[in-house]
């Protein structure tokens, strides 16, 4: 988030030469430094809440997919199908509880 402020900021500011009168200038940049702040909030606020949502459809998946790849090895030995669902729910799970959160931590701060 803060890489995509930082351009906002620099196109904004910095290129646009409102020097028509300094109070005006100054003015109209912390107007546009406003908005720019509010924008940053709204989308910090949906990435968190398409993450929150991720989140709640990915946790019963991986649950699901551990659950069955147990089942379908206890019913019929190792085969390859039951070992990719249990591989497949397991690389999920990790993904889920450890990569997403780490990996969001990075983008929000």
């Amino acid at each position: 988030m803060k890489t995509i402020y930082n351009l906002f900021h620099t196109i904004i500011l910095e290129t646009g030469n409102l020097e028509i009168n300094d109070k005006l200038s100054l003015e109209y940049k912390d107007v546009i430094n406003e908005i720019i702040i509010m924008i940053k909030n709204v989308l910090e606020y949906l990435l968190l809440s398409g993450i929150d949502i991720i989140m709640y459809i990915l946790r019963p998946l991986y649950i699901l997919l551990i659950i069955l790849g147990i089942v379908k090895y206890s019913v019929s030995g190792l085969s390859p199908r039951s070992r990719n669902i249990l591989s497949g729910g397991i690389l999920l799970a990790v993904f889920t509880e450890f990569i997403l959160p780490m990996l969001l931590d990075f983008l929000i701060k």
